[in-house]
């Protein structure tokens, strides 16, 4: 308190820190934690906003701020992060095609999306009129914008184009590579001209694929035309007339019958030309086929190649035959107008009158030949007959084998005399004794030939048994040849369906084994060839199959 102001003092009560002179009411306030213009506040006014950066990428929320005089630790000044969760995106952010505001600049994927086009039909091909921006093909889109009909999944530029108007592969070009060639039929004939074409899927109106009509003005000329005596080439094989020409002969004694040796071809006889060719003397007008033949001129008069008649005669074949066979006798002599009589023994046949005679029986035989007043009879040929021998089967132990080894069949006898006996229609091989022993069933029948060569078949004899598959069981069991002369076949047949081994013992009438040998059954039959020392006698065969022994009696002979 005093009268006046002591050193030191002020009438002035309002600084709020006495100890720094910076400090006072009129002072300006800074951003230093301290209440410079003792306004009771501190740095307001000039403190900053911090903004936080949660993610540390140096740009901050602007909805996360907080006010200091310096940065506290994670806020920045920068206020332009427009996403603090993710350090990747803020304003220096790349924008990437993700569905995210990379740079924070408003805009989503904006300049890296890709254009994408409709694929509406499905071929993976895309309309270029029709697009979407997006980071992946939506459904339904393509990256690909070549597809020229978007209707349509076979057209695109991978289609094969084929000929339908329209541009199936999407080049611009339709039906390109896969037009036919067409060709004017302005004949309307079916065949078209090869120097006026069109191309085209199927043939215009007026066009055809054919190009080989060689003229196209007149449709009886065509490839299928028959060529006609013309001077025109109407089949168009670049030939005119051919084939179709008409052989004429040669006329120079003007009897109207032509040289074979001197022909023209044309369409019609040209003068001194004639359609026959039949003349075989063109330089006498007498002589012509059909003209008489006059008998000792020593010329062909008729044309039929014998000068006069000569009549000459062959057989086709031995004149010696077999009674029941015959021998054909031709007429070498064969002409128009010749006529035939055929003799025999001197004596005319009746009703033989051709060029050919059938002979059966025996005699001389002769043709006489007649043509005009001309009469030739040839030499004579002799026919001989030969006696066919009897041929008889005699059964001497029945025809049944039931019981027994074999049946005896015994053909006729007579000197001079062969065999060869018959099973089923087969020669049976080795059967030549005019006795067979019939061991199997079935039709038997010898030919029996004598001296003379001449044979006869026997009737047929048909061997049966009645009891052989009762006895093996139903199984069947043959030797054949029955004799033999120890070459013989086995046959079995078992009647099923067994596949196995057998074991085949031959045995002499002592009982003392001959021979043995395996075999194999297949499907319930076996076959098999067996050979033994050839003494005469009776031996046993004995075949012993899946436990079951079967036996049978041959005879070998010497």
């Amino acid at each position: 308190m005093a009268c006046s102001v002591p050193e030191g003092y002020v009438s002035d009560a309002t600084d709020c820190n006495d100890a720094d002179a910076a400090v006072n009411p009129g002072a300006t306030e800074v951003c230093n934690g301290i209440d410079d213009n003792c306004d009771g506040n501190i740095d307001e006014g000039v403190q900053n906003t911090y903004y936080a950066d949660a993610d540390g990428d140096s740009y901050g929320d602007a909805g996360s701020t907080t006010m200091a005089c310096s940065a506290p630790e994670g806020y920045v000044s920068d206020a332009t992060d427009c996403n603090d969760g993710d350090a990747s995106v803020n304003p220096a952010g790349t924008e990437v095609c993700n569905g995210i505001d990379d740079n924070c600049d408003g805009n989503i994927d904006e300049g890296v999306q890709n254009t994408y086009y409709a694929d509406a039909d499905g071929d993976s091909y895309g309309d270029a009129g029709s697009t979407t921006m997006a980071c992946s093909a939506p459904e339904g889109y393509v990256s690909d914008a070549t597809d020229c009909n978007d209707g349509d999944a076979s057209v695109n530029p991978a289609g094969t184009e084929v000929c339908n108007g329209i541009d199936d592969n999407c080049d611009g070009n339709i039906d390109e590579g896969v037009q036919s060639t067409f060709y004017a039929d302005a004949d309307g004939d079916g065949y078209g001209d090869a120097a006026s074409t069109t191309m085209a899927c199927e043939a215009p109106v007026g066009y055809t694929a054919d190009a080989t009509d060689c003229n196209d003005a007149d449709d009886t000329v065509n490839p299928g035309a028959t060529d006609y005596c013309n001077g025109v080439d109407d089949n168009c094989d670049g030939n005119i007339d051919e084939d179709v020409l008409i052989t004429f002969y040669a006329d120079v004694d003007g009897d109207t019958h032509g040289d074979a040796y001197s022909t023209t071809d044309a369409c019609s006889a040209p003068s001194g030309y004639v359609s026959s060719n039949d003349d075989c003397n063109d330089a006498s007008a007498t002589v012509y086929p059909g003209a008489v033949e006059i008998c000792g001129n020593g010329i062909d008069d008729d044309c039929d190649g014998g000068i006069d008649v000569i009549s000459t005669i062959e057989a086709d074949g031995p004149t010696t035959i077999c009674l029941g066979n015959s021998v054909n006798l031709n007429s070498t002599t064969v002409g128009t107008g010749y006529n035939y009589q055929w003799m025999k023994n001197g004596s005319n046949i009746v009703g033989a009158t051709s060029p050919t005679l059938n002979v059966t029986l025996q005699g001389n035989y002769k043709c006489k030949i007649t043509k005009g007043d001309c009469i030739s009879t040839s030499s004579v040929i002799t026919v001989s007959v030969n006696l066919t021998p009897n041929a008889t089967i005699a059964t001497l132990d029945g025809t049944d084998l039931c019981g027994k080894t074999y049946v005896r069949l015994r053909a006729n006898s007579g000197a001079g005399l062969t065999y060869q006996w018959y099973l089923d229609g087969e020669i049976i091989e080795g059967a030549t004794a005019n006795v067979y022993y019939a061991s199997i069933p079935g039709d038997f029948y010898v030919v029996v030939t004598n001296a003379n060569g001449c044979s006869k078949e026997s009737a047929h004899v048909a061997v049966i048994s009645s009891c052989r598959l009762a006895e093996e069981g139903g199984m069947a069991f043959n030797l054949m040849p029955n004799p033999s002369n120890g070459n013989f076949e086995l046959n079995v047949d078992m009647g099923n369906d067994f596949d196995g081994a057998a074991m085949i013992t031959v045995l002499n009438i002592a009982g003392q084994q001959v021979a043995q040998l395996s075999g194999v059954v297949t499907n319930g039959k076996m076959h098999t060839t067996i050979q033994i020392p050839q003494v005469a006698g009776i031996y046993m065969v004995v075949a012993e199959i899946n436990g079951v022994q079967i036996t049978e009696q041959i005879m070998i002979t010497e």
